[in-house]
């Protein structure tokens, strides 16, 4: 995914850009986050909220290296944030206030709110790349990966090779979950369990361990 494609994602997703009916096949859903929000279809499309990480990871990107952001970009996502609060969190919200949404989803959407409110605010700021991988990583941890998990993998081998790391437990988690598909993380999860880092609890240790484990065992069983 490059800049404009992700820049194009955050619109949609967003309700900025215009999607012609016409366009929308008979039984085919419209398109974008807040599309499916509202009318409430019963459940959240738990994909919409892994692409909308993965376009924020891109176009932080580009924003660290720029002095201007594109305002309209940042309403964009402030927006898909706002009106997930408004809509789905608050209690007098239409889905809370109404009996549409279970007790499930809107923990999800809780903590989605709370992680991309967070990092959209860190994206600005220029935070440490920490940052994102780790709130990221907190929220796959508690509700799953999307099918996009392999595009944050290069930014996780990075984290856990980073000597400069506080929070290793959900990230290495993560990785134990991918299984085989984190093979090119072991060499940095193998140095970490051999690190004398003081700062580390025994359930970050464990979880390296165990993510270790879960790869090797995976990697042996497909050969």
């Amino acid at each position: 995914m490059d800049y404009e494609h992700a820049r194009a994602l955050l619109l949609m997703h967003s309700g900025r850009i215009d999607i012609d009916p016409e366009e929308v096949q008979p039984g085919q859903e419209f398109p974008g986050y807040l599309n499916h929000l509202r009318p409430f279809r019963g459940t959240v499309n738990r994909a919409c909220l892994h692409e909308i990480f993965q376009a924020l990871f891109v176009v932080r990107d580009r924003w660290a290296e720029q002095e201007y952001v594109e305002g309209r970009l940042v309403a964009a996502v402030w927006d898909i944030a706002r009106t997930t609060l408004h809509w789905a969190i608050y209690p007098e919200g239409m889905l809370p206030r109404n009996k549409l949404i279970n007790e499930s989803d809107a923990e999800l959407l809780k903590c989605f709110h709370l992680r991309l409110e967070n990092l959209s605010i860190r994206a600005l700021e220029d935070a440490d790349l920490i940052v994102f991988v780790s709130g990221y990583c907190e929220f796959v941890r508690s509700f799953g990966m999307g099918e996009n998990i392999e595009f944050f993998l290069p930014y996780m081998v990075s984290y856990i090779e980073d000597p400069d790391i506080y929070e290793v437990e959900s990230v290495a988690v993560v990785l134990g979950q991918m299984g085989a598909r984190a093979a090119t993380a072991l060499p940095g999860l193998k140095s970490l369990a051999m690190s004398p880092m003081p700062l580390w609890c025994v359930e970050s240790r464990e979880a390296v361990l165990d993510a270790v484990e879960k790869i090797e065992t995976q990697l042996e069983n497909s050969t």
